[in-house]
């Protein structure tokens, strides 16, 4: 990365001073020189924009969640063989989106997850990792979707 911080409101001002610089080639009688300088501004915005998205738009993991996280929204797509989410979730307070095959089962998890949380009940998940069978080295990550844990994190006094 380039080590500067841009916000939304700096780079909107970049691009409308791109654009103007853009359009004074179409008023004005530019030398070579001149011309190849406002080409090279307008590279110039293009690459920061292309920089700074990944911190102000984030870029999706093509990882599962770790650790407990705050279920938002989620997509699927199924491919001939295999079904594809990107799941929107919130962990300490970072919206970030996970893209990962998942299984039918999952599928359902999600979608339940979606139907509660449209009637207004805030959803959780979890990545539970289980083990295939007694003997077996393999291990099974599987995708859990609940309700949010009112009582245990905000009981009653």
């Amino acid at each position: 990365m380039t080590g500067v911080e841009v916000t939304v409101t700096q780079l909107a001002a970049m691009w409308i001073f791109a654009g103007i610089v853009a359009i004074i080639p179409a008023v004005l009688r530019l030398s070579v020189i001149q011309k190849f300088t406002v080409i090279a501004i307008i590279f110039a915005t293009v690459f920061v924009s292309f920089i700074q998205n990944e911190k102000l738009l984030g870029l999706p993991l093509h990882s599962r969640p770790q650790g407990e996280f705050m279920y938002i929204h989620h997509t699927i797509k199924k491919t001939h063989d295999q079904i594809i989410a990107t799941v929107w979730v919130l962990t300490d307070d970072v919206n970030r989106l996970h893209r990962f095959s998942i299984t039918k089962k999952e599928e359902q998890q999600l979608n339940k997850g979606r139907k509660r949380a449209k009637k207004g009940i805030q959803q959780m998940g979890n990545i539970v990792t289980k083990k295939a069978r007694q003997g077996s080295q393999s291990v099974n990550d599987q995708l859990m979707i609940y309700d949010f844990p009112v009582q245990q994190v905000m009981p009653k006094e």
